[in-house]
């Protein structure tokens, strides 16, 4: 009810089809199944981009051709908006039960990497998006990266 046209884009086609049945009455709304990388839209055509728990399970080469994906999809002032748990606080996954914080150790279970706001901020700015915005410091990770 907040936006003319809503893409939900998943590698799941589980998650995918469970999105299709949940949001059948909605007309403006369409899901696209896409397992791969590279994000399905044209260039500079989309308002705003979200994303809730994805980054931490990308390889880190892979971070950074997702962040220049959504930059490329993304019409000049867009946003991407998302969260991440935050390296400084963590592990947040499985590993937590055998690697307690402070113990030295990174995440080895289904999260690749998670990262702190330095590191998230430094590729952010090397991909060239304008401005990055940090609402709430005392939360995990809640970036928007502006282009």
């Amino acid at each position: 009810q907040h936006a003319k046209f809503v893409y939900g884009v998943d590698a799941s086609q589980q998650a995918d089809e469970i999105a299709i049945d949940k949001s059948i009455d909605l007309k403006n709304v369409e899901f696209r199944l896409n397992p791969g990388l590279s994000v399905p839209f044209e260039n500079g055509t989309i308002d705003c981009v979200y994303s809730n728990d994805l980054l931490e399970h990308l390889h880190p080469a892979d971070l950074k051709f997702h962040l220049e994906e959504i930059h490329r999809i993304l019409k000049d002032g867009g946003k991407y908006l998302f969260w991440t748990p935050g390296s400084e606080t963590g592990p947040h996954d499985i590993t937590q039960c055998f690697y307690p914080r402070g113990m030295g150790f990174k995440p080895k279970a289904d999260h690749i990497k998670e990262y702190s706001f330095d590191e998230l901020i430094s590729i952010i700015r090397e991909i060239g998006y304008k401005k990055i915005e940090l609402p709430d410091l005392k939360k995990e990770i809640l970036m928007i990266a502006i282009r």
